[in-house]
């Protein structure tokens, strides 16, 4: 381990600036403090953890700020002490609980990938057995962090590669170190990388590369501990999850969990309880020993970089927490990166951050409208990642704070900038299309959740995790030839031979046949399943049809039953599942639109009517008959007549639909009661949770863009964890299905009164 020398005058403070107005949150950015990572707010505050340098840099710009915490490394020493014994208890605690995945029982699945998940709430992410803390306030040390790599590996010989210098040595560097012709950081150290593959030792040419990286900011404790967390998942279920084993066997996840390792260590020296504040690398600038030391990394790729005034987001000062560098890709670890990148060819990326709760996607570094012309690709990549845990998203100077020189801009590339950078495009494995990149920010933004900003609660870093699961899947999901599947058919088969109906939906970057093999289980003499379905392009939507045939003799009530097994080309059974219907069964009611319009149904505050943008027939149900929808609405549609359920062992709602909804903000509900005074919402396939405020990061202080800011009011609009509808199909209908059972949507299984209603509310803005 290399020995860094460092003064005693190291220990930053935590302030609060009271009420900041719009002007002052500029001039706190002018500084060159990074409002992206690790800025907590309240309700009349703004809460910053900074050095010495930043603190005297705020009293010059004449800004007024309290002192909550005088000595921070003394406070996160305390803290060490009395937590991370407790947050290890807890750990223990969750490891002994068991696994848990819910899904609508109109079907059973025998392999699953989590895009298909249906459960009214996450996954319960299984701890993994092998999952450890850290010494340093519950953060692993660099050390430690490699002695996991080994201790993989040891483990999992046939999953996981050795930990590998990330240089292919191609490079030199005048002020930096090498060693034998491998590239090392400015101390010396290498960036290590590993493989997660079902032949790791071997680079298999026509496997989706997925990349993984953690800790560009060496204080952004979740943005490494949610690698480790996902990686011993990945490793400990690959026997037992046919899902996971498909996903490794078919794909290749390079991980790189410490980008700056240098950053990393000296924070260990300063502060081993954790707390220490070093953000950037170690690079020969403002060599005060101090922690304003260096060049954020995160500022020094090749796109959109330099002082130009069109770009903003970093500082050519080099006390600055987002100095930017004498020149772009200066530092040896973006060198690292970049040159590695080179030599794969990822099609996505999760370059991990804190804190915040979202998800900036490019461009991160210009502030205009500079479409990238893949903005629909992100909108379906995000949506998948964030169905539970909720993280806005959206280009980086509308929701957050811009940041030019940024890793996942330089990763997507695109037109030459100003510098003639194309980005990755530069490169022969990305010329025609650059990496799809993100950069999450895990970690609730708001400082009564706990989550400690930079320096997490030792008791939050598994929760903070697990939110993260979801993401890192999609992440890998999305890099290859990967389709999702839409069930079409309602659960009544009324005929005794015509079509199954299916969709299809393409998500993966890598372009390649999809295979739908739809095979009878029970109650079915034959099906003839769909053609391979060629030609796909991205987000390309399609319906395909089965022939059936029932059995003869099939009598009302008596079940049907198929199975569906969805394969790309490389032989990658992404899902399988079995599905049940019914022939004939008890129909309570239905509703026409082409036949009767909205007469079963009473409207309250506002407007309802129809659209002759049908999913069948000529008639539709809308919210909005003439046009968007306004801000500011709440109204209701109330099925005029209720439903006796008291005869049936199961019920099940359904109906097609389609939605263009404001994410995190508007939304809808379809909500049931027994009495009509009284109503809960109802979960179904594709339903998700409502936001909350720590999700909902998106104001006119902390935007570049005030006229797309959000009130406090505006953040609290959904209700929090409550099944609602959001966001984007795309223009594509579905069908929605609820059950109503003894586990689902139970209050209404047996009522003899049941009534149902649709509810729309929006906020204020947008």
């Amino acid at each position: 381990m290399t020995q860094f020398n460092f003064s005693q005058s190291l220990s930053g403070k935590r302030i609060k600036i009271a009420n900041p107005t719009s002007a002052e949150l500029l001039k706190v950015k002018e500084v060159g403090i990074d409002l992206s990572c690790g800025a907590l707010f309240t309700e009349n505050g703004l809460i910053l953890e900074l050095g010495e340098t930043d603190l005297d840099n705020l009293s010059q710009k004449g800004i007024s700020f309290t002192v909550l915490i005088d000595d921070l490394i003394g406070y996160y020493q305390k803290k060490n002490e009395t937590e991370l014994p407790l947050a290890k208890s807890q750990l223990q605690a969750k490891k002994a609980q068991a696994f848990s995945r819910k899904s609508l029982s109109t079907k059973s699945e025998s392999i699953d990938n989590f895009i298909q998940y249906e459960g009214c709430s996450e996954v319960n992410w299984a701890v993994p057995t092998n999952f450890t803390l850290g010494s340093m306030g519950g953060c692993l040390t660099y050390s430690e962090v490699l002695s996991e790599l080994d201790r993989m590996r040891s483990l999992y010989p046939n999953l996981i590669s050795v930990k590998t210098d990330a240089s292919p040595g191609t490079v030199t560097h005048g002020n930096s170190y090498t060693n034998g012709g491998v590239y090392d950081t400015w101390a010396g150290q290498p960036i290590y990388y590993v493989r997660i593959s079902d032949n790791p030792d071997i680079d298999e040419a026509n496997e989706p590369e997925s990349l993984y990286s953690g800790m560009t900011h060496s204080r952004e404790v979740s943005s490494m501990m949610n690698l480790m967390y996902y990686m011993w998942y990945v490793l400990e279920n690959y026997s037992t999850d046919p899902g996971i084993k498909n996903l490794v066997d078919n794909h290749e996840m390079y991980f790189i969990p410490v980008a700056n390792p240098d950053g990393l260590m000296w924070n260990e020296q300063i502060a081993p309880s954790g707390g220490g504040m070093q953000r950037k690398n170690l690079g020969p600038y403002n060599t005060g020993n101090n922690a304003q030391r260096g060049v954020d990394l995160n500022r020094n790729y090749d796109y959109f970089w330099g002082p130009n005034p069109i770009y903003g987001g970093s500082s050519g000062t080099q006390s600055s927490d987002v100095y930017r560098g004498p020149s772009a890709f200066s530092e040896p670890e973006t060198q690292i990166v970049r040159n590695f990148s080179a030599s794969r060819n990822f099609k996505t990326a999760m370059n991990h951050h804190a804190t915040s709760n979202l998800i900036p996607h490019a461009y991160n570094g210009y502030p205009a409208a500079a479409p990238s012309g893949r903005e629909a690709e992100y909108h379906k990549f995000c949506h998948d990642m964030t169905r539970f845990n909720r993280y806005i998203y959206g280009e980086a100077p509308d929701i957050l704070t811009i940041a030019n020189g940024d890793m996942s801009d330089w990763m997507l590339g695109g037109a030459a900038d100003v510098n003639g950078s194309k980005g990755s495009r530069d490169f022969p494995a990305y010329a025609t299309e650059g990496v799809l990149a993100l950069a999450p920010e895990n970690g609730s933004w708001i400082s009564s959740d706990g989550e400690g900003g930079f320096w997490p609660s030792a008791t939050k870093i598994v929760e903070i995790a697990q939110r993260a699961m979801r993401m890192n899947f999609v992440n890998a999901y999305h890099s290859g030839k990967f389709a999702q599947f839409h069930d079409l058919n309602p659960s009544d088969i009324a005929t005794t031979s015509g079509n199954l109906e299916f969709g299809l939906e393409y998500l993966g970057q890598t372009l390649g046949d999809i295979t739908l093999n739809v095979t009878p289980v029970s109650g079915i003499q034959s099906i003839t399943p769909p053609p391979t379905q060629t030609g796909w392009s991205k987000l390309e939507q399609r319906k395909v049809t089965a022939a059936y045939t029932l059995n003869p003799g099939i009598q009302p009530n008596d079940e049907i039953e198929f199975q569906v097994t969805l394969s790309n080309d490389d032989g990658y059974v992404m899902y399988r599942a079995n599905i049940l219907k019914i022939y004939n069964p008890s129909v309570l009611f239905t509703d026409n639109p082409d036949t009767d319009n909205l007469t079963n149904w009473t409207a309250s505050g506002g407007s309802w009517g129809t659209t002759t943008d049908a999913y069948s027939g000529t008639t539709a149900i809308t919210d909005s008959p003439s046009g968007a929808y306004g801000n500011n609405q709440s109204k209701t549609l109330t099925l005029s007549t209720s439903v006796d359920l008291s005869s049936s062992s199961v019920g099940i709602v359904q109906f097609f639909a389609k939605w263009d909804l404001e994410r995190n903000f508007d939304y809808v509900q379809i909500e049931g009661s027994t009495n009509g005074s009284t109503w809960i919402p109802l979960c179904g396939k594709y339903s998700k949770p409502g936001s909350s405020r720590s999700t909902n990061r998106y104001s006119s202080g902390n935007s570049t863009n005030t006229s797309t800011g959000k009130s406090t009011a505006d953040q609290d609009n959904q209700p929090t964890g409550e099944s609602i509808y959001d966001g984007d199909s795309m223009d594509k209908w579905v069908m929605e299905e609820i059950l109503i059972d003894g586990t689902e949507n139970s209050f209404l299984f047996g009522a003899t009164n049941a009534r149902f209603r649709f509810v729309f509310d929006s906020d204020n803005t947008n």
